[in-house]
């Protein structure tokens, strides 16, 4: 399918989950956005799309992040920016208590600084990588993600090892800041993993030239069947407001 016929496509669906997506959503329904009828991690492409490949080994270019941890703010540290973006998450989130769970809280503690070194790094939500990373190994907590049951899917956002190779990771995370791996993760490589998803999802905004919520879609919808892809999208639209300064 050609990046033309995927932007219709980005489109048509665009209207659609957004109706999806305004809809208020339950109260206390802590699985809210999860693909229905499964508990737990769906993986890529269990549903029979397969999980489309960005050029391998290329990487977007996009200014250092290493410059930024330098001097991320006038007088502030990158501990103490992380610091500050974090409350600010989690007063928004406290503010709002029928849309966020006791859970999401618990796993920003952990991830929230992964998430937003590889969001600034990558100019992508920091949210986007929240949203696969709950939907693909439920944060990492599905064993079925890390023993081999999911084989050829690997990992916290299950990355499809035939699509997305070892070797690539290791080019996504030749400029990856030390102290995203001194985190203690649910998984000695969620960081790793986490961190390329954050690189694969920008080279595939790069390929497909488009911009906003249209290039949201071509990520998630490059990176899962469909039918997973949605739900995914009315997730990300339904938090845009919450997380979007």
């Amino acid at each position: 399918m050609s990046w033309k016929e995927r932007t219709i496509e980005a489109v048509v669906i665009w209207a659609i989950t957004f109706t999806a997506a305004v809809v208020e959503k339950p109260k206390n329904n802590p699985v809210w956005g999860q693909e229905p009828g499964i508990g737990m991690s769906q993986g890529f492409s269990r549903g029979g799309g397969p999980q489309l490949s960005s050029r391998g080994g290329v990487r977007p270019s996009l200014g250092s992040l290493e410059g930024y941890l330098k001097a991320p703010a006038p007088d502030l540290s990158w501990e103490a920016l992380v610091r500050q973006e974090y409350q600010e998450v989690k007063r928004v989130m406290e503010a709002h208590p029928n849309e966020f769970t006791p859970q999401d809280f618990t796993d920003l503690d952990i991830y929230f600084p992964i998430y937003y070194a590889a969001a600034k790094e990558y100019h992508v939500p920091w949210y986007l990588l929240w949203i696969i990373h709950q939907a693909e190994s439920t944060m990492s907590q599905d064993e079925r993600a890390f023993d081999g049951r999911s084989y050829p899917f690997f990992g916290a956002v299950q990355r499809h090892r035939g699509f997305h190779s070892d070797r690539e990771v290791e080019v996504a995370l030749e400029n990856a800041p030390a102290f995203i791996f001194e985190i203690k993760t649910r998984d000695k490589k969620d960081a790793e993993e986490l961190w390329w998803l954050a690189w694969h999802a920008r080279n595939v905004i790069n390929e497909s030239k488009l911009e906003g919520d249209t290039a949201i879609w071509a990520v998630l919808s490059a990176y899962s069947d469909l039918r997973y892809a949605s739900p995914r999208f009315s997730k990300f639209l339904h938090d845009k407001p919450y997380f979007e300064k």
